[in-house]
C-alpha cells in the first residue's frame, strides 16, 4: 500500500511544479522541509495546546514555536500519565534549524524524558529539497535507562498545488541499532481554504498505527486539529483515542509567496 503510495505521488509530481512542504503533526503547514523527528523549520510560529485520552493513558501537550527568515525554534512540554500502570512520565523538547540558500536545512533537537522511565536524545537532521520534492536524513543518539542506541531515519515527501488548496505526502522509514525498533511511516494531508484532512499510517515491530485528522488552520489566527488515534499492539492488545489540539499561528513569514 505504501510503496503504491509513493509510485503515484512520483507520477503526479511531474504534472505541474510543486514547492517542498512537510506534512506536519502540528497545526500550521511547513515551506521548507523539516525532517519529522527531528529540527522545525515552519512558516508560521504559534502557541498550542494538545490533548490525547486512548483509555490506557491521559497525555497533554504545550509547545510554541518561532521563526525567522532563515531559521526556527520549537518547544514543547508533555505530561502522560498512565491509567492501569499509573506510570507518569515528562518530556521537554528542543529543535532548531537553519535553512542554507533555498535548498538545505541543518537542525539539531534534543530531548529528555524523565518520571518511571528516564530517556534522552540528541538528534542532526539535514534536508535538501529541490523543485517539488524534498528528502532528508536524521541520525540520533537516544539513552534509555542508562542504555544507549542510535536511530537513523529517512523520508521523502512531495507536494502538488499551493496554498490555499494543495495535498502533500510524506513518507518516513526509521531504524534502531540492534534491531531495538524499525517503523515505517506515511503521511498524506489536504488542504482546502483553511481546511485540513489528514491520514496518517505507522507500521513498526512492535505496533500498528493509524490517525485520521480534520481541522481548521488560519496561517495567521486561531487553528485547531481533531484527530481519532487507534493503535494495535503484538500482544493483541488495542487503543483507541480522539486527540484536540488547538492553538493560535501569531506570526507568518511571507518569504513563501503564500
Amino acid at each position: 500500500m505504501i510503496k503504491l503510495l509513493v509510485s503515484l505521488v512520483l507520477i503526479l509530481s511531474v504534472i505541474e511544479p510543486i514547492f517542498a512542504q512537510y506534512a506536519t503533526p502540528y497545526l500550521s503547514t511547513n515551506q521548507s522541509h523539516v525532517n519529522p523527528i527531528g529540527a522545525v523549520l515552519r512558516e508560521t510560529g504559534n502557541f498550542r495546546y494538545g490533548s490525547l485520552n486512548t483509555g490506557r493513558a491521559l497525555r497533554q501537550e504545550v509547545g510554541f514555536s518561532f521563526i525567522g527568515q532563515s531559521y526556527g525554534l520549537e518547544a514543547d512540554y508533555v505530561n502522560e500519565t498512565g491509567y492501569i500502570d499509573n506510570n507518569t512520565t515528562e518530556e521537554t523538547g528542543f529543535r532548531g534549524s537553519y535553512q542554507f540558500g533555498k535548498a538545505l536545512t541543518v537542525g539539531y533537537s534534543s530531548e529528555s524524558q524523565s518520571g518511571d522511565v528516564e530517556q534522552s536524545s540528541s538528534d542532526l537532521g539535514f534536508g535538501l529539497k529541490i523543485g517539488g520534492f524534498h528528502a532528508s536524513y536524521l541520525t540520533s543518539e537516544k539513552t534509555l535507562d542508562e542504555t544507549g542506541y542510535s536511530v537513523a531515519s529517512s523520508s521523502v515527501g512531495f507536494i502538488q498545488g499551493s496554498v490555499p488548496e494543495q495535498w502533500k505526502l510524506e513518507y518516513t522509514n526509521l531504524a534502531a541499532s540492534e534491531e531495538i525498533y524499525t517503523s515505517s511511516q506515511i503521511v498524506f494531508e489536504v488542504r482546502a481554504i483553511r481546511w485540513i484532512i489528514l491520514l496518517e499510517i505507522e507500521d513498526s515491530n512492535s505496533y500498528d498505527r493509524q490517525i485520521f485528522g480534520f481541522g481548521w488552520d488560519d496561517l495567521d489566527g486561531f487553528a485547531y486539529r481533531v484527530d481519532v488515534h487507534s493503535r494495535s499492539f503484538e500482544d493483541g492488545e488495542s487503543e483507541t483515542g480522539v486527540k484536540l489540539t488547538a492553538g493560535f499561528n501569531y506570526y507568518r513569514r511571507k518569504s513563501c509567496g503564500c
